[in-house]
């Protein structure tokens, strides 16, 4: 674990809870929003942004299987690296650096007491994919 952050009235999002940040091997980093209560309310998993001579590197074929399987695991939805990858062209395409990634969401779905939940990928600031509640 990298560190824990307790949220307040200028967090962005949730205003109470805590941010758990841990660091995984290669320079991946997980991402976990945990409410009062206990449950997760989003997570992300974010891989190092390597600048190259042509700007910088995205995912690997590694990481979209790698990306998938988080997504899959964390939301119980199926998720391929295809789509993934797919995402991530799409968010590339923009050729936009202050967009996080593509406006469509990788999916979406509601819980059975009806909170909205999005799964997403990024190429910005954040590149990576991540799920939760209220995404944008």
């Amino acid at each position: 674990m990298q560190n824990v952050r307790q949220n307040d009235f200028n967090t962005m999002g949730w205003h109470d809870g805590t941010m758990r940040r841990y660091s995984l091997r290669g320079g991946i980093t997980l991402e976990v929003d945990v409410r009062p209560a206990g449950w997760i309310s989003n997570a992300r998993l974010l891989f190092p942004i390597v600048r190259t001579k042509d700007g910088w590197s995205g995912m690997t074929p590694n990481d979209h299987r790698l990306a998938a399987e988080f997504l899959s695991v964390i939301t119980g939805r199926r998720f391929s690296a295809a789509s993934i990858a797919a995402c991530e062209r799409a968010g590339l395409a923009l050729h936009d650096p202050d967009a996080y990634g593509p406006r469509e969401p990788l999916s979406h779905w509601s819980t059975p007491d009806g909170l909205p939940f999005r799964a997403r990928c990024g190429v910005g600031g954040q590149l990576g994919v991540w799920a939760g509640w209220m995404q944008a």
